[in-house]
Parts: C-alpha cells; structure tokens; sequence
C-alpha cells in the first residue's frame, strides 16, 4: 500500500501533466512544397538480405539468411573478409 506521502507526490505529478501545456505540431520544413533530399546507408552496417542479397547468396549457404548467421555458419576469415570488402564498398560517391 502506498504510504501518503508517496500518494501526494504522485498526485502533484499527475496534476503537473494535466496542467502542462500542449503544442501542436509545427514543422518548419516546407512539407509538399519542397523536395526532401537525403541518404540512406540501409544494409551498410547492419546487413538485411532484401538491402544486400549478393552477400548472402555468394555463400552459397541457404542456412545464413541474416547477420548472425552469416557469422556463425561459415568461416571467421570468410565472413570478415566479404563483411570487409561490403563496408569499404557500399559507399562509393
């Protein structure tokens, strides 16, 4: 049971919510007028067979479908050599 101090103080909290101001959403970027521009780095660091699926389709391996497995189920030298070779590729501009 909670002792009343500890009821008062989580009463003040839920009052100090409630009374909190609520902002609406205000974005600044011109959404619609503008075109978003960016760069995704998806199946850099961390690998996804859908992103990257020549990584896993040159183990000839159906058994590695994802980074752990491409780790446990073939050679450490093998997957940290193609993982290597995969990191100082993926970016090239």
């Amino acid at each position: 049971m909670a002792s009343p101090v500890m009821r008062t103080i989580a009463a003040a909290l839920c009052g100090f919510t409630l009374l909190s101001p609520v902002y609406a959403f205000n974005p600044t970027f011109p959404y619609g007028s503008q075109k978003v521009r960016g760069v995704n780095l998806g199946g850099w660091l961390v690998l996804e067979p859908w992103v990257t699926p020549s990584l896993f389709e040159n183990t000839g391996n159906d058994a590695i479908i994802d980074e752990w497995t491409f780790g446990q189920f073939q050679d450490k030298g093998t997957a940290t050599a193609a993982l290597t070779r995969h990191w100082d590729t993926w970016i090239t501009h």
